[in-house]
């Protein structure tokens, strides 16, 4: 029997659950991603917490006619689907798959009750190779503890209920065009923004942010950021590129001419934020 037969055969045996270590001796796990589930709350995995545990086997499944991502690789726990591997990550994955190249495996590295739905279950994407004595692959055969961006009560995200932040799609929407002198800023809002209960959703959750190495001196640095307590919001643990931070919605609608566009950027979970951009 192939290695590759003998892999699969062994995976589909044993399931959603895990595989026994006695019974693969002389294999080790090489593990070629680690992630949160991207998509969690929108599928059954809220409804099986409670039973995940770590080192529990998940399956795998490409989705090649999935019409938002022709790499979707969607992840099942028990049967029951729970999410994606995240978009940004399943590419060179869903290749492999799809050419059948290595057998891939998946289990769940920890689990975290007390964080968003989107930190919740944190998994690995592993194959299995012969045991050998080469240490150059050393640091491929474990796992990291994840970290958590929505554990901490101190983290950024803590500072979105401060009243004097918030402000409502109707009065930010009014006041952009209040103080716009042409009708640019419509196309701007448009264009920038999916629907309204998108920019509602951004306002009121503080995903409205400006990256300060792209400001020029009008206007200034301390006009459109938020600071609490004297101290920038940056979030520069939340993207692959430092300079963003939360912007002073007040102070942005005040600059209405100012705005060249407003696009989405992705945080390194996932999460959507809209980038002001000022002219």
């Amino acid at each position: 029997m192939k290695r590759s037969t003998f892999l699969k055969n062994m995976l589909s045996l044993f399931g959603a659950t895990v595989i026994p270590v006695d019974l693969l001796p002389s294999y080790d796990k090489i593990f070629l991603l680690q992630c949160f589930v991207r998509g969690f709350q929108y599928y059954d995995g809220h409804k099986l917490l409670h039973q995940m545990q770590q080192n529990r086997m998940l399956t795998l499944q490409r989705e090649p006619n999935n019409k938002y991502d022709e790499c979707a690789i969607a992840i099942y726990y028990q049967t029951q689907k729970i999410g994606y591997i995240p978009r940004e990550e399943n590419e060179i994955l869903s290749k492999i798959l799809d050419a059948d190249l290595l057998t891939l495996a998946a289990e769940i590295v920890q689990v975290e009750k007390n964080v968003a739905h989107w930190e919740q279950v944190n998994i690995a994407i592993y194959c299995l190779k012969p045991s050998q004595n080469n240490t150059a692959y050393e640091y491929l055969k474990s796992t990291q503890t994840p970290i958590y961006y929505t554990l901490n009560p101190t983290n950024c995200y803590g500072v979105y209920e401060q009243e004097n932040y918030r402000m409502n799609a109707e009065d930010f929407y009014e006041s952009l065009v209040e103080n716009s002198q042409d009708d640019s800023i419509f196309d701007i809002l448009h264009e920038g923004f999916p629907s309204h209960d998108a920019m509602h959703k951004a306002l009121e959750e503080g995903r409205i942010i400006v990256h300060k190495n792209k400001l020029n001196t009008k206007p200034q640095f301390n006009e459109v950021c938020y600071a609490l307590d004297n101290k920038i919001l940056a979030l520069d643990d939340y993207f692959g590129e430092e300079g963003y931070v939360i912007a002073n919605i007040d102070k942005v609608t005040n600059l209405s001419d100012k705005i060249e566009k407003i696009e989405p950027v992705l945080d390194k979970l996932g999460r959507t934020f809209y980038e002001i951009v000022f002219k």
